[in-house]
């Protein structure tokens, strides 16, 4: 309203005061013309009398002043105060919150969410962080710089973060080195990372027993990063700094094929099923209040466990979703995507609640299920997608519609004729199709090295062989398609990204030859 104003006086008070021709101060665009130009010069418009405008009195001039000052002060405060977010996206905060057969009053009973109302910095504008949690080994050190990799290509906006947990000093040198030279500097410098305490050390009633489970690392990692980050962090009243950024958290082991961002309106690039594509209740932006996941094949089996223990209340709105509910909103898993504020508070009870789930379920599942517990505990659930990922090749809830609409000639390419493709492709299963075989278990922990060789690369009709290592074990085409566009995307963004790291920190002496290949 204040722009508007002072645009409109600029323009009116050298007519009014000096009966002359309009004086225009505004951007050109188009053919020369600014935009007022372009509309008075359109077929049929009159100009404006300009002697009828003079003939206005200075007093009238401070009166209609005062009045435009007025509307601009009364349309400012009421932005201001109505919960928008920049850009113009609605962003309810504190007011709009609808009841639902989920949850009828979530307000009156998520304290640890509703304390994360209380914003007191608001963000300036809206970034994203796409972050990942790693241990300080070699296996998940190609993977990291791979994922880094495909951020890049892809053009990925905002910081990308590799969480590393459980580093030795030294370690922490060697990394933070590698680090500079072979990413933040050819790539960009808002490529991090960011170093935490080791987590993986299991604990029963207060006490290490010796025993390891890893995957401690990433909800402790994550709520390490959210408060001591450099682009993230915590105030001094231990709010979130950045509430309306967006964070997405993958695994070290994905690839990514698109960008991220908060907007899901776009049908013809989204992917929802079952129950969370009924209209009356599917979201279509990652707002406060409604993270987004992709769709895992758990269900509702994490509501079999003792919630009550779990949460440490045994009103806890966790209590009390019934398996439908569970699957529709809360199994979900890597892309996560929600606001900061959201995400800080899902960090802080998935931190709190994994050790309680791995105490009653030690098991590779058992950090997953934690991350369900907080967010139904918070009630927070989420928007379900199933484009977010690819995976097991023969899985329904993932993002394969978008594989199989490509030609055989598409699949094995590498750009895929710029075809919409999922999200990323979460490279944890074994993929073998006419004799060559991904497993990222059988990369080479020093690929990324000058002296390393490339890897051998499939032939592009690869998707038309239908069989896996020997004839006798025979592929459907769909199969043979899935599986063929996994090993090829992967095979070939690995040595893309070996080539970029061969050009950018070797000596020219380094190995070019596509020569090996995983058996």
């Amino acid at each position: 309203g204040l722009y508007a104003l002072t645009n409109c006086t600029a323009l009116v008070l050298p007519n009014m005061l000096h009966n002359s021709k309009p004086v225009f101060h505004r951007r050109q665009i188009g053919n020369g013309q600014s935009p007022m130009t372009r509309i008075s010069s359109r077929r049929g418009a009159k100009e404006p009398n300009r002697k009828s405008l003079c003939k206005i009195s200075p007093t009238c001039l401070f009166i209609f002043s005062l009045f435009g000052a007025s509307v601009g002060i009364l349309l400012w405060a009421n932005f201001a105060t109505s919960g928008y977010s920049l850009g113009g996206n609605p962003v309810p905060v504190t007011q709009g919150r609808k009841s639902s057969a989920f949850s009828k009053e979530r307000a009156d009973r998520s304290a640890d969410l509703r304390s994360m109302e209380e914003i007191s910095e608001p963000s300036d504008r809206i970034t994203i962080h796409v972050v990942f949690s790693t241990d300080c080994g070699s296996f998940q050190h190609w993977q990291s710089y791979l994922l880094f990799y495909s951020a890049m290509k892809i053009g990925q906006a905002g910081y990308v973060t590799r969480i590393a947990s459980g580093c030795s000093d030294e370690e922490k040198a060697t990394l933070r080195s590698w680090h500079e030279t072979h990413v933040t500097k050819p790539m960009s410098e808002k490529y991090t990372v960011h170093f935490t305490p080791h987590f993986s050390s299991v604990t029963q009633d207060g006490d290490r027993n010796g025993k390891q489970y890893k995957f401690f690392n990433k909800p402790f990692g994550l709520q390490h990063w959210m408060n001591h980050g450099e682009h993230m962090g915590v105030n001094s009243n231990g709010k979130i700094k950045r509430p309306d950024d967006i964070v997405v958290l993958l695994d070290p082991d994905q690839i990514i094929l698109r960008p991220f961002d908060a907007d899901f309106t776009n049908e013809k690039t989204t992917i929802v099923s079952g129950p969370a594509a009924d209209r009356t209740t599917r979201r279509y932006r990652v707002e406060h209040g409604h993270p987004f996941g992709q769709h895992y094949g758990f269900g509702g089996a994490w509501t079999s466990l003792d919630t009550a223990k779990i949460t440490g209340d045994p009103n806890s709105p966790a209590t009390k979703i019934s398996r439908q509910e569970a699957r529709k909103s809360f199994a979900v898993g890597p892309p996560y995507i929600g606001t900061a504020r959201d995400m800080y508070a899902i960090a802080n009870k998935w931190a709190e609640f994994a050790p309680r789930v791995h105490e009653q379920l030690p098991s590779l599942m058992a950090e997953m299920y934690a991350y369900c517990s907080a967010a139904s505990h918070l009630e927070l659930p989420h928007q379900r997608f199933d484009h977010g990922m690819v995976s097991a090749v023969d899985a329904n809830g993932e993002g394969w519609a978008f594989v199989d609409a490509l030609s055989t000639e598409e699949t094995c390419t590498v750009d895929h004729g710029g075809r919409t493709l999922p999200m990323v492709i979460h490279y944890c299963q074994r993929y073998i199709v006419g004799g060559f075989k991904f497993a990222k278990r059988s990369v080479p922990h020093n690929f990324f090295e000058c002296g390393h060789p490339l890897l051998k690369e499939p032939p592009p009709d690869l998707a038309e062989i239908l069989w896996k290592e020997t004839e006798k074990q025979a592929l459907d085409q769909k199969m043979a398609k899935r599986t063929a566009f996994v090993t090829c995307t992967a095979i070939k963004t690995l040595n893309e990204a070996a080539e970029f790291f061969k050009n950018n920190g070797c000596d020219g002496k380094e190995n070019r030859e596509k020569s090996f290949q995983i058996t």
